[in-house]
C-alpha cells in the first residue's frame, strides 16, 4: 500500500514552508501554483539560508 501521491505533495509543501523567512507573498504564489490542478514546472534557486 503506500501514501497517496497527493499526500506526499502536501507533506513536502508543509515541510518546506518553515525554511522560508519573510516570504509570505512568494509562499502564497507557490501555494496557488500547487493548487492549480495543472502540470507545471517550478524552479526555485538561490543561496541557502538567505530566506
Amino acid at each position: 500500500m503506500g501514501v497517496p501521491s497527493e499526500d506526499l505533495c502536501r507533506l513536502s509543501i508543509i515541510l518546506v514552508k518553515p525554511e522560508f523567512v519573510d516570504r509570505e507573498r512568494e509562499l502564497a504564489w507557490l501555494e496557488e501554483r500547487f493548487r492549480s490542478g495543472g502540470a507545471e514546472l517550478l524552479v526555485i534557486y538561490g543561496r541557502r539560508r538567505l530566506g
